[in-house]
């Protein structure tokens, strides 16, 4: 995880001082098309086996994003698990989870001023998608099996960037809705509610 983080802080260095050459002429331009990499952090969302357990352990993964600003005010985006999210709880005595996330969203941010090439720029996001999870057991009744899921979601979020001529870092918080229950891979209920809280932190290049 930490060797991806890394390597996200190198891509938007790299990027700053490949436009160095060009900043001259992009001074004033409003920044149409980003792409960055998100540190993303996913926290309350609850993972139940019937008569077995829960688990409530934050996810923490890395997506890449790309985003298209319309007339400086409206963005669309796609964004995508670069790793998975993960997580790994216990749901019993001697039953532990590894629970491997990817997330896949499309959306749109409104931003709440004119989107600048230096400073702060706010914006209201909406996006829709999917979780895909999936789940492997180590240890009692479960032990060596695994079950996939995938669920529906919406998220709303806040963000801001702070741009700085070529590259930047991008904040964001909001809420992830959805929820799926089923039981075809364990013969037993699972319940996967993903209505959770989101926090990303990221850098950015635009063009």
């Amino acid at each position: 995880m930490r060797r991806t983080w890394a390597w996200a802080a190198l891509l938007a260095l790299v990027s700053a001082l490949w436009a160095l050459p060009a900043q001259a002429q992009f001074r004033g331009r409003e920044p149409n098309l980003k792409i960055g990499l998100n540190r993303v952090m996913v926290s309350g969302a609850n993972y139940e086996v019937d008569g077995v357990g829960d688990t409530s352990e934050p996810f923490v993964g890395n997506d890449l994003f790309i985003e298209y600003v319309f007339f400086g005010r409206i963005g669309v985006e796609l964004a995508y698990s670069l790793t998975p999210y993960t997580r790994t709880s216990d749901l019993d005595t001697g039953l532990s989870d590894t629970e491997s996330v990817t997330s896949a969203l499309a959306g749109a941010n409104l931003y709440f001023g004119r989107n600048r090439t230096r400073g702060f720029n706010f914006f209201f996001g909406l996006a829709t998608g999917t979780y895909s999870s999936k789940h492997e057991f180590d240890g009692g009744a479960l032990d060596g099996q695994t079950a996939s899921q995938t669920v529906p979601v919406n998220v709303m979020k806040l963000g801001v960037d702070w741009i700085m001529e070529q590259a930047g870092l991008r904040l964001q918080y909001g809420v992830v809705s959805g929820k799926l229950t089923e039981s075809e891979d364990l013969g037993v209920a699972q319940t996967l509610d993903y209505n959770a809280s989101l926090l990303t932190v990221g850098v950015l290049a635009f063009f």
